[in-house]
């Protein structure tokens, strides 16, 4: 009863009603009208005053629109874009997907991701006036608390993969501590390389030192890239998992991909052809 207490029986969004882009949008235009005020310019003022009234008639449309975008209760996520109610008893996962600021906004772009047992959707949540942490405890409370962050979607499907469970945690540490190794391993060579090979190209008469530093520097990351996976996968935990099992969270990490074989083929050809390129292109810039 008190964790009941704790949530509302219904907790409605809608709308908001000022943005942060409004109130970025009307500072911009008060400065250009005195702007055009001081230099006399008085025909522009027509512009800051008819962006003015744009964002007055926005503002308007979200004042005369109060409906419910988004209702959360104990019947389950009742949605009006699309118009749909999700119920608790087909819900697996409901949290939301924190996707930072969007193009020309300093709003968050959020989504709720809804996983149910027919289909997995996302509902936006850019345009509504909304808590996460009400969201989050009206989730907690209906589903659980292992079922309304993105990370337990991610755990339930890695734990679906691997047969030992109780080895779950140590491999996705460790697939982690792989994921982020290869980033930082390959992005020195990526960048100081070809830099180094550059420079000495303008300071070389001869006209393949950029050409062969490019073959160089592909040649490099390959072999650190397969030294890395080669010594990953003989850890002691990682190595006692099945190939499929590997190969699935591997895909899952985006370690690689599910057309693996098709992928790596087009990426060798693709490379072989640039340096195949750059070598002819040196030798008719150098001509």
């Amino acid at each position: 009863m008190e964790r009941q207490a704790q949530i509302p029986e219904r907790l409605i969004i809608k709308r908001s009603l000022i943005k942060y882009d409004d109130v970025l949008g009307f500072i911009a235009a008060g400065i250009l009208f005195y702007f055009f005020l001081q230099l006399d310019s008085y025909y522009w003022t027509i512009i800051p005053i008819v962006f003015t009234a744009y964002l007055f008639f926005n503002v308007l449309k979200r004042l005369t629109d109060r409906e419910p975008k988004l209702v959360i209760n104990n019947e389950g996520i009742e949605s009006s874009s699309p118009q749909k109610l999700y119920k608790w008893s087909e819900i697996k996962y409901a949290f939301i997907e924190r996707n930072g600021g969007g193009h020309n906004t300093f709003e968050p772009n959020n989504y709720l991701h809804i996983v149910s047992t027919r289909e997995e959707t996302t509902i936006g949540l850019k345009k509504l006036s909304y808590s996460e942490k009400e969201i989050e405890k009206q989730i907690e409370f209906y589903l659980g608390k292992d079922k309304c962050k993105p990370f337990d979607k991610f755990k339930s499907e890695i734990k679906g993969i691997v047969i030992n469970k109780e080895k779950v945690d140590e491999v996705m540490v460790l697939f982690s501590r792989q994921r982020s190794l290869q980033l930082w391993a390959i992005l020195p060579i990526v960048f100081s390389l070809p830099g180094l090979s550059i420079y000495f190209q303008f300071n070389s008469d001869y006209p393949y030192v950029f050409a062969i530093g490019f073959v160089f520097t592909v040649i490099v990351t390959f072999v650190i890239v397969k030294t890395i996976n080669y010594r990953f996968r003989n850890l002691q935990t990682i190595r006692k998992l099945t190939d499929r099992e590997f190969d699935a969270i591997s895909i899952k990490y985006e370690l690689k991909n599910d057309n693996d074989k098709k992928r790596k083929m087009l990426g060798y050809v693709f490379l072989s052809v640039l340096a195949v390129l750059i070598f002819i292109i040196s030798y008719f810039v150098t001509k």
